[in-house]
């Protein structure tokens, strides 16, 4: 490996001087490390391991550019080699062109992994009434026609008469992934049900136990329908609302009054 070679890959100019480049590899090098010890993605610890490597070899090539202090000597790079050949495999044969990450405060994969807030919606498709739509919060979301003070996520609905003061709840876990459960408000211990029952896609069997909900499955509660919506990253709450006017309504459950 030449100089202009070195530079280049350390994105200096060819009239750097050694103290400039010698920032740039102890930098570089920190960088990579963190990365490869921190980071989930076997991808991107990959890439900078391979990184890892063409500094070693700049450093073996220049080693006028290598920053020793009293705390830290450099790693061999047999070393390193042994490191590499241990983690990286087959990924010799792979080629990226990916961007030399100059910064790194956190890990790469831990914005991906966050639950995405609200979690997801309720998006009330109900004959002679707008199309409206209601946050899903992580914990329980509490959905009736009067809200308790002491209940927090309460979806409020107080033009349906039929609607219990609070008729049902949504359970928003992530355990195993996201996933939303509904249960009619008697099936949460010391409650009484819902004066008019909780319905799940048009069947007419009330809900009293704890029931899975999917993507655009359709609850009622009252005579008030609502689809069921998971937030996903770039999602349009606005799109989302269109598409549901746009369906067909689910067939509404008779209740006794």
């Amino acid at each position: 490996m030449n100089r202009n070679e070195a530079l280049e890959f350390l994105e200096l100019s060819e009239e750097a001087a050694d103290t400039q480049i010698k920032e740039r590899v102890k930098e570089l090098k920190a960088i990579y490390e963190q990365i490869i010890e921190e980071s989930t993605s076997d991808f991107l610890r990959r890439i900078n391991l391979i990184k890892l490597e063409k500094i070693q070899e700049i450093l073996a090539a220049f080693p006028e550019w290598r920053a020793v202090t009293k705390q830290e000597a450099p790693a061999p790079v047999s070393e390193m080699e042994a490191v590499l050949s241990d983690m990286q495999g087959q990924a010799e044969e792979e080629t990226t062109d990916a961007t030399i990450i100059l910064s790194y405060t956190s890990k790469p994969d831990d914005k991906d992994e966050r639950p995405l807030s609200p979690a997801g919606w309720l998006i009330r498709h109900t004959e002679g009434k707008d199309i409206s739509w209601y946050p899903l919060e992580a914990g329980p979301n509490y959905i009736g026609r009067k809200a308790p003070a002491s209940l927090k996520n309460f979806i409020l609905i107080d033009d349906d008469d039929y609607l219990s003061r609070v008729h049902a709840v949504i359970e928003v876990e992530n355990e195993d992934g996201l996933q939303f459960y509904l249960n009619d408000i008697g099936g949460v211990k010391g409650e009484k049900p819902s004066r008019n029952g909780t319905y799940l896609n048009g069947h007419s069997k009330r809900v009293n136990a704890k029931a899975r909900l999917d993507e655009n499955d359709t609850i009622q509660i009252g005579i008030t329908k609502f689809v069921v919506k998971y937030n996903q990253p770039g999602i349009d709450i606005g799109e989302l609302c269109n598409e549901v006017a746009a369906g067909s309504y689910m067939n509404t459950v008779m209740i006794d009054v």
